[in-house]
């Protein structure tokens, strides 16, 4: 699917040279029909729901752990999409067995882990794999631990840096070892150092420029595709 500048915004919402990465490499590697049920998670803003509707599904549940989805109904709406359904839902007590086809979050396992709790990551994550059908599919995209330089400028210049807990390559491999058929991606850089979107833009060019010259632990994201 080719995404408009406007799409690719309310999917994305920040940083979206270097996130948009995540929505062709899903595109590759998903085949999308009507009848899929869908999940959301940490959808404040419901932007893989919205990336989900323009693909054709129609039964999403975009879901956040705080009751912000107003948010993510204004966003639907700026798009004239009024199917998708919306609740709060604490992804570490999911509380459903083999019931969706897609699960999919981007960006929120950092806040899952908040004050370096890993259990609640993994235990998030086997919640979402007793959640899908057999034969479903995790898609995500996460913010990794990097470099040294990204952890020092998180702690000194992002208000939660402390807090969250980033993961590594390796631990993402290890929570979701249950998985078969599973697809990393691991992309970025220059662009986590951006002041402001104008910044980042520019400097994920530089990254699309220099990605394969750049080993995977010193990135800042990874996308994958794990199918249960």
């Amino acid at each position: 699917m080719n995404y408009t500048e406007e799409m690719l915004k309310g999917i994305i919402e920040w940083d979206i040279e270097t996130w948009k990465k995540c929505i062709k490499f899903f595109d590759q590697n998903i085949s999308f029909t009507s009848d899929m049920k869908c999940l959301e998670i940490g959808g404040r803003r419901g932007g893989m729901s919205l990336w989900l509707a323009l693909n054709g599904c129609r039964d999403i549940l975009c879901t956040d752990y705080f009751d912000n989805t107003e948010i993510a109904f204004k966003n639907h709406k700026n798009f004239k999409i009024d199917f998708i359904k919306y609740n709060k839902l604490d992804v570490t007590n999911i509380d459903v067995k083999n019931k969706y086809d897609l699960i999919v979050f981007k960006s929120v396992l950092g806040g899952v882990g908040y004050n370096d709790n890993k259990t609640n990551q993994e235990k998030a994550i086997q919640e979402m794999y007793n959640a899908l059908k057999p034969g479903g599919k995790l898609l995500f995209a996460e913010n990794l631990t990097a470099s040294k330089l990204h952890s020092f400028c998180r702690k000194r210049f992002i208000p939660w840096g402390n807090k969250w807990r980033y993961v590594t390559v390796k631990e993402i491999s290890e929570m979701t070892s249950q998985f078969k058929n599973k697809k990393y991606r691991c992309y970025g850089f220059f662009s986590a150092f951006g002041r402001n979107e104008f910044q980042r833009k520019i400097l994920g060019k530089l990254d699309n420029v220099l990605d394969k010259f750049i080993p995977d632990k010193s990135k800042y994201i990874i996308f994958a595709v794990l199918e249960k």
